[in-house]
């Protein structure tokens, strides 16, 4: 046993750990030793009888019930004894096309589940008390000036040292923007965005239709039309009014328009390029993106667990029910992954069910999934900030207004789609009550 004990601890241990720190690209492929790169080579046209999904290998549904046990326990707990571990890792061998498959497939199952327990426990007292200050100055720092120029990280690693403080806040600035990016986001819109979200959120019932419904019934009260089916495709200028070419061929004359369709792209395409501000603002935008997967249950396996918060990764889970009137029976269940890489399955989501509703999957009735879903079509970005967004009304196209997630130097996304809606509609109306109001003046010979 002493003898298992110093070669575990000096040889495999201390070995390892320094070829991770100074072997470059130690988790690829030609980052492993010649001599176990030759060995698995020589054996890469060996009949492999079954092979498995990725998918398949990360829920643990193989033919090997040891093995699923492995991986099951891997995805709960994040968590998989040594010595079945090398057991687990050489079955994927047999259960995939060739050995670089093998050894990415392992690199990526033990990278996605595997946890480093740090925040098992209690967070440090350090961490916690850091990251409390910097909420404290919440209410000064969203009027700072200096933070135009800052990205949301720098202004936590100038206000946080501790690494695990850095976390907290990090993650808490990923729930309250949707920007899994924080070197691409503003500080001052962090600093606002976070210090609005301390008063709470509103889950509606029905979700946003709700909202849509009462705008439709007050719009079709005061007299508006509507024809919900019907795509705008261009915006012309004639004059001192617009020609807006709806479906095919049918034409709609307006002495003012705004455009609440989409991001700045959107609006610069149907104005037809005739607007410089919103050329620029197409250039610019970084639009934030999210994977998603809401899932129907017929019943909540935990009902004790309703939300997890991923501080050392950019995840996100919650039931959204009962809070929310969102299904006539049962619940739904809304699980994120911020600003994913191409490497995010939709595994990765379902593990992330795992983790808030073990069992979920005896329970599921319907199911949505938005790969990479645009929740912002702008951020505020280091150097402008929210006051750099467009204004609602566009200065050098007059007439023609703008509305979205993407407006105005105030709010952030359904926020700035509503206080830039209300914006737009005012300042059209006001813009066609003016025109109205200018009489052609003859003058006697």
């Amino acid at each position: 046993a002493r003898w298992k004990f110093l070669d575990e601890t000096l040889t495999w241990r201390e070995y390892y750990h320094h070829r991770c720190r100074h072997v470059p690209g130690w988790a690829q492929w030609p980052g492993l030793p010649a001599h176990a790169r030759d060995t698995l080579t020589a054996h890469a046209t060996d009949p492999r009888p079954r092979l498995y999904s990725l998918g398949e290998l990360a829920r643990g549904e193989t033919g090997d019930e040891t093995w699923n046990a492995a991986q099951k326990q891997f995805l709960l707990d994040g968590w998989m004894n040594n010595n079945l571990r090398m057991v687990w890792v050489k079955q994927l061998l047999r259960w995939t096309p060739d050995p670089r498959t093998a050894w990415a497939t392992a690199c990526y199952l033990n990278d996605r589940f595997s946890l480093d327990g740090r925040l098992r426990k209690a967070p440090p007292r350090r961490a916690l008390s850091q990251f409390l200050g910097l909420v404290r100055r919440l209410g000064a720092d969203r009027y700072d000036p200096g933070l135009v120029n800052l990205s949301a990280q720098e202004w936590i690693e100038g206000r946080i040292s501790d690494p695990v403080g850095r976390q907290f806040a990090a993650s808490a600035v990923r729930l309250s923007t949707y920007s899994g990016d924080l070197s691409t986001f503003s500080a001052d819109a962090a600093a606002t965005q976070l210090h609005a979200a301390l008063r709470g959120v509103t889950y509606l019932h029905d979700g946003w239709s709700q909202l849509v419904r009462a705008l439709e019934g007050v719009a079709r009260a005061n007299g508006a039309s509507m024809d919900v089916g019907a795509k705008v495709t261009t915006i012309d200028a004639d004059g001192h009014r617009f020609v807006i070419g709806v479906g095919e061929g049918q034409r709609i004359v307006a002495r003012s328009v705004v455009i609440a369709a989409g991001g700045p792209d959107a609006a610069a395409r149907l104005v037809g390029g005739r607007s410089t501000s919103l050329d620029a603002a197409a250039a610019a935008a970084v639009p934030v993106h999210v994977a998603c997967l809401d899932l129907g249950l017929r019943r909540l396996p935990k009902p004790s667990t309703r939300f997890v918060l991923g501080i050392d990764k950019a995840t996100y889970a919650s039931v959204h029910t009962p809070g929310a009137r969102l299904a006539d029976n049962g619940h739904v269940v809304h699980l994120m992954y911020y600003e994913p890489g191409d490497d995010i399955h939709v595994c990765d989501l379902e593990a992330l069910a795992d983790e808030l509703q073990p069992g979920w999957r005896n329970e599921e009735a319907a199911r949505q999934i938005g790969q990479r879903r645009v929740v912002a079509h702008d951020r505020p970005q280091p150097g402008s900030g929210l006051g750099g967004r467009p204004r609602p009304i566009v200065e050098d196209l007059p007439g023609v207004f703008v509305a979205g997630d993407w407006v105005g130097p105030t709010d952030l996304l359904g926020t700035a789609a509503i206080t830039s809606g209300k914006a737009a509609g005012l300042a059209a109306c006001r813009y066609r009550a003016q025109r109205r109001s200018i009489r052609p003046v003859a003058t006697a010979p």
